[in-house]
């Protein structure tokens, strides 16, 4: 079976700081008959406590509210399938 590396990068500037950030994302890969994610690392800056769920479509979710300023967010995703 071959192994596949996947990297995604999402990064959001703002031109001044903002003090309220509601996100959700959904960029993962799923399992399925013909591939299984065998790693995943999830990397949030500025550092969240992210919740992890499962959509109506059976899609990973993280989700989190930040509440400080910051001008800033970068999601990381990378793993092995």
């Amino acid at each position: 079976m071959s192994k596949l590396r996947f990297d995604y990068r999402m990064q959001l500037t703002y031109s001044e700081p903002v003090t309220e950030c509601h996100y959700k994302v959904k960029c993962f890969p799923q399992d399925t008959d013909m591939q299984q994610i065998t790693e995943l690392n999830i990397e949030i800056q500025p550092h969240t406590n992210y919740q992890r769920s499962i959509d109506s479509f059976g899609n990973l979710m993280i989700y989190d509210n930040l509440y400080f300023p910051h001008t800033e967010f970068v999601v990381y995703v990378s793993g092995t399938a």
